[in-house]
């Protein structure tokens, strides 16, 4: 596992109020803090996935109106392609971020 603010490796220790973790930078979770931290992290790169794959949309498809208006159809099926996949993923990654915690 790793800390979920400075990504190193989180270790296993025991405190005084049960299991912690903790990380060679000092943060240190209880289970259930963890857990939380996790979330909001997970929830955090997702949505920085989704503005990503938002704006390659985007450049997509002005690349693939200049294909078209300068009649570069292999250029134009390739980019289509691209699109389409990046559709797929967007909707995966939306349907993540709609799903309750």
């Amino acid at each position: 596992m790793s800390c979920p603010c400075c990504r190193t490796e989180l270790r296993p220790t025991e405190g005084p109020a049960g299991s912690l973790y903790r990380c060679p930078d000092g943060h240190g979770y209880t289970s259930q803090g963890l857990l939380a931290e996790q979330g909001r992290l997970s929830e955090r790169i997702l949505r920085d996935v989704e503005s990503s794959l938002e704006a390659h949309l985007a450049l997509s498809a002005e690349l693939a109106s200049t294909a078209q208006l300068q009649e570069q159809g292999h250029l134009l099926r390739y980019l289509e392609r691209v699109m389409d996949a990046g559709r797929e993923t967007l909707g995966f990654v939306q349907e993540r971020l709609r799903e309750p915690e």
